[in-house]
């Protein structure tokens, strides 16, 4: 793709470049937000110019967070069944917790010592945790919503920007670039 990284050039525009910069962004997610899918998860390329939903690459299945492996005296725990991909949307926001669950109860001594050996905290941790799973499995976005999104329900989902910053929003003689 042409064009530089919006931080670069952002704090010299002018007023009115900055608008229709945020115009053009404005636009360009309405677009993107407009392609639906069946699914939830992560895109992977598929045969020819086509895309498929598969698992989610995104954290907590990294093993590690930040640069910091989580667990480097131990085997990476397989993570695989929490991530999708999903057919609703309460299935994809309780799949982190059930993996930090997962986590729990496979690695306790470990997550033990990230908590200076506090039992109680990870006691109550792990129940927060526990609501937090029964409230996503609750979640009423399940529910059909919206009048651009199909009837039947079977495109319910759209992307979902994980990084929004003006470093990841490229431009090119001021125009949000969307292709090469």
């Amino acid at each position: 793709m042409k064009g530089v990284p919006a931080n670069t050039v952002w704090k010299d525009l002018k007023l009115p470049a900055k608008e229709m910069f945020i115009r053009d962004v404005a636009r360009s997610l309405l677009a993107l937000f407009k392609i639906r899918f069946q699914q939830a998860g992560s895109l992977y390329s598929a045969t020819g110019t086509s895309i498929r939903v598969g698992p989610l690459i995104t954290t907590p299945f990294y093993r590690a967070l930040d640069g910091v492996v989580r667990f480097p005296d131990r085997d990476p725990l397989d993570l695989s069944q929490f991530r999708g991909p999903f057919s609703q949307a309460s299935q994809f926001l309780s799949s982190a917790p059930k993996a930090e669950l997962y986590a729990i109860k496979h690695r306790r001594d470990s997550v033990l010592r990230e908590l200076d050996g506090d039992q109680a905290r990870l006691d109550l941790g792990e129940r927060v945790i526990e609501n937090v799973v029964r409230l996503a499995e609750m979640y009423p976005g399940n529910l059909l919503v919206g009048s651009s999104i199909p009837s039947d329900g079977s495109q319910s989902f759209s992307l979902k920007l994980n990084d929004f910053r003006l470093s990841n929003i490229l431009v090119n003689s001021m125009r949000v670039t969307m292709g090469a």
